[in-house]
């Protein structure tokens, strides 16, 4: 491999690095914000979905309440790391700018989506085999939601971010 695609490549893993270190350290810094004010939106906008589907729901604060659940949103629930992830991979790679901005702008929400699609069937996981809430939570959908994060970063690599196009503009 040449030398300039090595450091190339370096660079890029930098910028993803740094990325998600500055995502930590917000997070550090603004835990307080992290953990209510979007836990709290994130449990509005879960309230709003199960109402799309039909389910009488309604919250106070950080808990979701609805005919066939109910449970705290917390910081972790509310996709700000899986977010941190899909905008530092669409930053650190190789492509110009306004395609960068592209896929962050088409991709945080479709991230955002994927969590609610997540939220939303861990209430029916909850009404409907509740013994298994706690597995299918913290086992099944962490993971996942990492999986699907990088499944729409590479479908976002693949088809919007222009290939070998130079990086300046």
């Amino acid at each position: 491999m040449p030398r300039s695609r090595n450091r190339s490549l370096f660079k890029n893993w930098i910028v993803f690095v740094a990325i998600l270190g500055l995502a930590v350290a917000i997070d550090q810094r603004y835990w307080r914000w992290i953990n209510n004010d979007l836990a709290e939106w994130t449990a509005e906008l879960t309230s709003a979905s199960l109402r799309l589907l039909g389910l009488a729901s309604q919250t106070n604060g950080r808990w979701v309440w609805s005919s066939i659940c109910s449970y705290e949103i917390i910081g972790e629930c509310a996709a700000y790391y899986p977010v941190a992830i899909f905008v530092a991979a669409v930053a650190a790679f190789p492509a110009r700018w306004t395609r960068r901005l592209l896929g962050i702008v088409l991709g945080v929400p479709a991230v955002v989506f994927v969590n609610q699609v997540r939220l939303v069937s861990l209430c029916y996981v909850q009404h409907w085999i509740p013994e298994y809430f706690e597995t299918i939570h913290i086992v099944i959908w962490q993971s996942l939601i990492i999986v699907l994060t990088v499944v729409l970063w590479l479908i976002w690599a693949t088809t919007l971010a222009g290939g070998n196009e130079p990086e300046s503009e």
